[in-house]
């Protein structure tokens, strides 16, 4: 099984939309009662909110530079408005600016991010001791928004190596504990595949299951792989 970042990559990505505070506005009446002690209270905690705010701003900022190199075109000439003379100089960009936000954001959600993109870059590479590493890693880091994600991708890497019994217990405890990344259904599906060859039975069973689901899409791509597995024994008379 092959894996790559492009297969690892996912087509959604995940937009946290900001909501106005407007705390002080909020609560007038509060600091109408209280008087100026409590006026400065809010004004500390609106304080200590844009500081927040201003702080996660910057992170995204570093980290929507560091995945530029991304989409950069590869070009001798440099005509493009981003582009860089050879793969490996393109290469080079991007983990240098992702390792950068990784380091200087750790433990935030942004770090986590960089460190996923980091993991997807060294499986590219080959470097699959590396990925596990820095996918094991941003699960500990416990973020919704890429823990999942990075489960996932775990169990694709465990796959490709023929670690099946890592794996297909990874995709279990995602399919067990689904989330709006990698729900249920992605989870049930990546493991039957895997189980197609070596263990159509139970592969079947999975599909099956599949096959129960209300959503069109499900249904279409679980018929796809039943088409695949060997027939299911006749039953006995």
């Amino acid at each position: 099984m092959e894996i790559n970042r492009k297969n690892l990559k996912h087509d959604k990505f995940v937009e946290e939309v900001g909501h106005s505070v407007e705390y002080i506005a909020d609560h007038k009446s509060e600091v109408t009662k209280y008087g100026t002690i409590g006026a400065a209270v809010l004004v500390v905690a609106v304080g200590g909110w844009w500081f927040m705010s201003s702080q996660r701003e910057a992170r995204r900022a570093d980290l929507v530079s560091a995945i530029k190199p991304l989409d950069a075109q590869v070009s001798a000439t440099g005509s493009a408005p981003l582009a860089y003379p050879t793969q490996a100089e393109k290469d080079k960009a991007v983990l240098a600016g992702l390792e950068e936000v990784a380091k200087k954001h750790a433990g935030s959600e942004e770090g986590t991010m960089a460190n996923y993109l980091l993991a997807t870059q060294a499986v590219s590479a080959g470097r699959n001791d590396e990925a596990e590493r820095r996918f094991k890693a941003v699960v500990s880091d416990g973020h919704d928004s890429t823990v999942s994600l990075a489960k996932f991708a775990l169990a694709q890497l465990y796959a490709s190596q023929g670690k099946t019994d890592q794996a297909a217990a990874t995709y279990k405890e995602l399919a067990a504990s689904p989330s709006v990344f990698v729900s249920k259904e992605q989870a049930t599906y990546a493991l039957a595949k895997m189980l197609a060859r070596t263990q159509p039975q139970e592969s079947r069973k999975l599909v099956d299951e599949l096959l129960k689901s209300p959503r069109p899409p499900v249904t279409r791509v679980a018929t796809g792989l039943s088409g695949e597995l060997p027939a299911a024994p006749a039953s006995k008379p």
